[in-house]
């Protein structure tokens, strides 16, 4: 008797995917288990929940976050805030667009909202990265190399960013718009934004202060040698 084909988890998987994307998330077990050739029964030995086989056919771990956002605390203090926000963003941009499509898919189906990407979480993905960055940028405060700030108001203002780059994109690309490029986006946003946080040191001082210094130093000068 010959022994039964054994079917790799990757190849159930690529079949999920392949159902779920042509049907949504409204696809079934059963849809799915026909379209891999195992039972529906074989199918909830690997995978307990259709929740379960969702997100890992999706390639949804919706624990990670952003590799340069889980940094973020071994930064402080190290390197430039600049560049560690430039980095922290761009990592975020790449999460959001793997995620995104994947959460409107859900969103789309409220009735399954086990399936949904973070629906049932504690901490949310994006409320987990807002809590890293906010956090950041209070330590970098309390050092110094950041002015007094709302730290939480940015850090929402910097979430705020990356999914407004992303929605704004994927429309673009459907009505085949000029795109912004990433890194381009990243580095104009980050200098706008530090712009305002730049710690307000003797030498950053603006201009016009400064002169006013210089031009009541020059004054009490003159009046001196002029009364000698």
């Amino acid at each position: 008797m010959a022994r039964p084909t054994v079917i790799r988890n990757e190849a159930i998987l690529e079949a999920a995917r392949a159902v779920f994307l042509e049907r949504g998330i409204l696809a079934t077990s059963a849809e799915v288990a026909q379209r891999a050739g195992v039972s529906e029964g074989s199918l909830f030995k690997r995978f307990k929940t259709k929740a379960d086989l969702f997100r890992a056919a999706m390639g949804l771990d919706v624990q990670d976050t952003p590799p340069a956002v889980a940094q973020l605390p071994s930064r402080v203090g190290v390197g430039s805030v600049e560049e560690n926000l430039r980095a922290a963003l761009l990592d975020s941009i790449a999460y959001v667009e793997r995620i995104f499509p994947i959460a409107m898919m859900s969103w789309s189906n409220p009735k399954v909202n086990e399936c949904m990407p973070f629906g049932n979480d504690e901490e949310p993905p994006p409320l987990k990265m807002q809590r890293f960055v906010a956090d950041y940028l209070t330590a970098e405060a309390a050092l110094g190399r950041v002015r007094p700030i709302n730290a939480k108001v940015l850090a929402r203002a910097f979430t705020g960013a990356v999914s407004g780059y992303v929605f704004t994109e994927l429309v673009v690309a459907r009505r085949g718009l000029e795109a912004i490029d990433r890194e381009s986006y990243v580095r104009e946003y980050v200098s706008t934004m530090w712009a305002g946080m730049i710690p307000q040191t003797a030498e950053a001082r603006p201009r016009s202060s400064r002169s006013r210094a210089g031009a009541a130093s020059r004054s009490a000068v003159g009046a001196s040698a002029a009364s000698t």
